[in-house]
């Protein structure tokens, strides 16, 4: 599972594939970029699904610095056993994963030290609504009632739909 450490703004985004990064034309990867293993290959999606969720969102934002993603965040969100063995969170992961890849765009970038830098974005508000179903089957997972999954689901939400005008606003790009 890939992640970037920091950078981004209202999404923090895992993926199953390294998202693509070049420099100067050259294939490459971030510096900003890591990966985390999990022990068996069928949780991957399950656990995208759940760190791609409102429910992280929302864990994350009281619990961390709200700018970078360390190890300690990841692996100290809690995430229910059945929910890594949950068929329909594997489904929606993978369908997650298939909708940013199809609305992502290649973003160019110039800066002294590093020359020209083209970096994979992601227009993340565009899964939300694959996200609203990750977080429905999640919070049978956490037993949820009607009330947190509503307000999980809308918790910071004018920041994180944000504005689809080509800026960085709601993209984790």
């Amino acid at each position: 599972m890939y992640y970037r450490t920091t950078g981004g703004l209202y999404w923090k985004v895992f993926t199953d594939f390294p998202p693509a990064f070049r420099i100067n034309g050259r294939d490459g990867h971030s510096s900003r970029e890591t990966s985390l293993v999990l022990l068996y290959a069928e949780f991957v999606h399950p656990a995208i699904a759940a760190l791609s969720s409102g429910i992280f969102w929302w864990w994350y934002c009281t619990t961390s610095n709200c700018r970078d993603v360390n190890p300690y965040d990841i692996q100290n969100f809690p995430i229910p056993d059945s929910a890594l063995k949950d068929h329909r969170l594997k489904a929606l992961g993978t369908e997650y994963v298939e909708d940013l890849k199809r609305n992502s765009e290649m973003r160019a970038r110039v800066q002294k030290q590093t020359g020209r830098t083209e970096t994979q974005a992601f227009k993340v508000q565009k899964s939300k609504p694959i996200i609203d179903e990750i977080d429905r089957a999640l919070a049978e997972h956490y037993g949820f009632t009607d009330e947190e999954l509503d307000f999980i689901s809308n918790y910071d939400i004018k920041y994180r739909v944000g504005a689809d005008d080509g800026s960085d606003e709601g993209d984790d790009g």
